[in-house]
């Protein structure tokens, strides 16, 4: 009959794995922590790199509409175009925003009712 009471490994080895698993832990509750708390920095970030690049190619668009409309305007340069566009390429960012989202809500709901009642 084998005696179970008895541990296999020596003494030493398993306050060495009982060690490394409190830093473990510690590591990760810290890691969490910092996460928890950067994580409405981190949020704020990237909602600001989409909006920037969205804005970019609202931009862009607007340049590009606006060449093809006047074809002067082609001689000054984009950049100056760019200023004059920036604070209306904003305002249409953010009412397309609001229109995909007030489209998407109701659909969204259709979609969840259709599947539900089936």
């Amino acid at each position: 009959m084998v005696d179970t009471t008895r541990s296999v490994v020596p003494h030493h080895t398993v306050a060495l794995i009982d060690a490394r698993a409190a830093r473990v832990r510690a590591v990760w509750d810290r890691r969490c922590t910092f996460a928890a708390h950067y994580l409405d920095a981190y949020l704020l970030a990237m909602r600001n790199t989409v909006s920037a690049a969205i804005d970019r190619r609202v931009e862009g668009a607007i340049v590009e509409w606006l060449h093809g409309q006047w074809p002067v305007l082609r001689l000054v340069p984009k950049r100056w175009i760019l200023l004059a566009v920036r604070p209306t390429s904003v305002r249409l960012r953010r009412s397309l925003s609001r229109i995909t989202f007030a489209l998407a809500i109701p659909a969204g709901i259709v979609l969840t009712l259709l599947t539900v009642g089936r």
